[in-house]
């Protein structure tokens, strides 16, 4: 029986309680055991990784995940708890059209001040699933986010109003484009059109605002957002990759190792799989 049925020989009385390890027993052995046995004690994943070819181990481990739902269930604990531990405490999602390819966000990548995610899966599966005008059978992918110092200009706020007016005052004027009229750098964010307040996609002052906060220390930034289809939306957009990691129960290195969780959440690495040895 593993530590978490059982403390010190005592049957845990909660089955979500906190695990106290006995030397020796650790986190890795108990998610090693688990990926190597599966729900029914015979379905090992670290041997069907080893004969998978390497661009079918996706799909090798989304079925094996499907046909162990209760292990499944234990490895997303596992590498929640190990997230949290390590900071890593708020939940995003992304899309990505070739998401599967994608292991480290660089700026060339981005073409963005930081990476775009959203806590709205709905609205993440829309961007995974869209590629020049063709629908993709893609889904978001969900990460775990190390950002405790985030500026959220979702909230209106006394405090987020005079930080966005500051930040206004670089640029000489305020139109609202479709009146003509003169308006706010408040009212322009908060409609989630910032994003082209220009009307040419070059993204000037959205773009500037972004590098603002990254350049007062923020770790993140939350700003609204516009889609066509579900209207303002809030963006997290995080500066270092290194705080942006994968929470799928079960990832892999490029060798089809299992990476445990010890490995995988930890700011050295911008690899979004795991951290480097």
């Amino acid at each position: 029986v593993s530590d978490e049925g059982r403390v010190g020989g005592q049957a845990a009385p909660v089955a979500d309680a906190p695990r106290f390890r006995l030397p020796g027993v650790t986190l890795d052995a108990e998610y090693m055991e688990a990926v190597e046995k599966g729900d029914r004690d015979g379905d090992n994943l670290v041997e069907l990784l080893r004969k998978t070819k390497k661009d079918e181990r996706d799909k090798a481990v989304a079925a094996w995940l499907e046909r162990n739902p209760e292990t499944a269930k234990r490895l997303e604990k596992m590498v929640e708890d190990r997230a949290r531990a390590a900071g890593y405490d708020r939940e995003t999602f992304r899309g990505d059209t070739m998401a599967n390819d994608i292991f480290v966000y660089s700026p060339r990548e981005r073409r963005e001040v930081g990476i775009f995610t959203t806590p709205k899966k709905e609205i993440a599966d829309v961007y995974a699933g869209a590629s020049n005008g063709r629908r993709l059978n893609n889904s978001a992918r969900r990460f775990y986010v190390r950002a405790p110092n985030t500026l959220d200009l979702t909230k209106d706020t006394m405090a987020n109003r005079r930080w966005v007016a500051k930040w206004s005052e670089s640029f000489d004027e305020w139109v609202d484009r479709q009146s003509g009229e003169t308006t706010s750098a408040w009212d322009v964010l908060e409609s989630g059109r910032m994003f082209d307040y220009e009307g040419d996609w070059s993204s000037e002052r959205w773009r500037d605002l972004q590098a603002t906060a990254e350049y007062e220390g923020y770790d993140a930034v939350v700003l609204p957002d516009f889609d066509n289809g579900r209207g303002v939306f809030p963006s997290l957009v995080i500066f270092d990759s290194n705080n942006l990691k994968l929470a799928s129960p079960v990832t892999y290195d490029d060798a089809g190792r299992i990476i445990p969780p010890s490995e995988r959440f930890n700011e050295a690495s911008d690899d979004i799989r795991y951290r480097l040895p």
